[in-house]
């Protein structure tokens, strides 16, 4: 499927989509990653050795966009931006150089591996921040290293996985971060030290979710020897109430899943979410903005507060606000989207409880009405008497189950769906 040569691919046609529907554009610059870690297909996809576009090619579709008037930010989709570093240091230093000319009309996110705020890549971090960098995502994953040790996730542990975050906040990036909740041998207090480390990190926009075995991956396939697959995954971690493999913690999977609902929970409660804002205002250092982020910001941040203002966590909403103009204005422009991000990150969490909570209360639903007909069945007299009583309570049930699942967000319907057969 891979190979390792330069990643010489037809470039991207922008012309084809109307830039103006798009907050965020998104460019490619290399596949693959030099780490194996057991959870991820990349490697099996693309291969251990990353392959990148040239510098002129990633220049060429960067200037592409700015002729098509695009502004603002530019996502870098690779699966690890410094999965080739000799790469990235060529093609850093040419980003910069354009962006100056251009007078810095974009910023940059991309995904990058936890050494990143190591020694050996702090040339790397430095020349990102140069080039309009300002956010990365990272697979944080755990905070015990037995456990990174067992997924094979050994680029976390050579450093305390704080002082990697604050090393990249400090140089001037968001750090995003992805968790993963399910692990062989995570302990009772795991989903605890999850929320204790990021809230003292600061990491506003941090995807806890449930393991998934992709098939293809090594972790698939040692499940599947041991005998503990359940079934396919949608791949989709964050959007999912239960596991497709039988899960070996020191919880029980109802007592696991259950806390992993009570993190999410507490990680979108706006006083603990905007808390990580702050956090994150404190340690961030300085970075490049552009003139669309606060012109359009602007703009969004009064739709906003007729939304949220007087919405669930509103009051949180607008003293964080209010603070950080006060206190920090030269952060207000980052805050803006921060308290915009809250509403939905919080829609998603009241979506993802309302889902896990769906199909236990059908359950429930229908063995309170088998116990009715049982009664029913036993006390009546006339057969026709006992199928119209059974078939009146049957209809309620219905409906009762109909108005949970129309409540549902469209995302979680369709294991909804296969309960409701069941």
């Amino acid at each position: 499927i891979h190979q390792t040569t330069d990643l010489n691919i037809r470039k991207t046609n922008f012309n084809l989509i109307n830039l103006k529907n798009y907050f965020v554009a998104a460019v490619q610059f290399s596949r693959g990653c030099p780490f194996n870690c057991d959870f991820c297909d990349i490697t099996k996809l693309y291969g251990k050795e990353p392959r990148t576009k040239t510098p002129p090619q990633m220049i060429e579709e960067i200037n592409a966009l700015h002729n098509l008037g695009y502004k603002g930010q530019i996502l870098i989709v690779d699966d690890n931006f410094i999965g080739n570093r000799n790469e990235v240091r060529k093609l850093l230093p040419e980003i910069t150089r354009w962006q100056q000319k251009n007078n810095y009309p974009f910023t940059f996110s991309t995904e990058a591996s936890m050494d990143l705020a190591g020694n050996n890549c702090k040339d790397i971090l430095e020349n990102m921040v140069k080039a309009g960098f300002t956010q990365v995502f990272c697979g944080i994953e755990d905070t015990d290293n037995e456990i990174l040790r067992n997924m094979r996730k050994i680029q976390n542990t050579i450093r305390p996985q704080l002082e990697s975050v604050r090393t990249m906040q400090q140089a001037g990036l968001e750090v995003s971060g992805g968790f993963i909740v399910g692990t062989d041998g995570q302990k009772r207090d795991s989903l605890d030290n999850l929320y204790n480390f990021i809230q003292e990190a600061g990491i506003p926009v941090s995807m806890a979710g449930l393991l998934i075995a992709l098939e293809g991956t090594d972790l698939y396939e040692r499940l599947k020897k041991e005998g503990r697959i359940r079934g396919d995954s949608s791949g989709n971690n964050t959007h999912q109430s239960g596991f497709n493999f039988e899960p070996k913690t020191e919880l029980s999977e109802e007592k696991l899943i259950e806390g992993y609902m009570g993190l999410l929970d507490k990680l979108f409660n706006a006083k603990n979410y905007f808390e990580r804002c702050r956090t994150l205002q404190k340690n961030q250092g300085p970075h490049h903005k552009t003139k669309r982020q606060t012109l359009e910001g602007l703009v969004t941040l009064g739709k906003s507060i007729k939304e949220q203002l007087f919405a669930k966590g509103g009051w949180e909403y607008a003293k964080y606000l209010i603070e950080t103009a006060l206190r920090r204005p030269y952060c207000f422009q980052e805050a803006i989207p921060h308290a915009i991000k809250f509403a939905h990150l919080r829609a998603i969490t009241d979506a993802t409880l309302e889902a896990s909570e769906y199909i236990p209360l059908i359950q429930k639903t229908y063995e309170r009405f088998v116990n009715t007909a049982e009664k029913i069945y036993a006390k009546r007299g006339e057969v026709y008497e006992r199928l119209e009583l059974i078939s009146e309570r049957a209809q309620k049930v219905i409906s009762i189950e109909e108005k949970r699942f129309g409540k549902l967000h469209k995302d979680f319907r369709q294991k909804a769906e296969i309960a409701r057969s069941l």
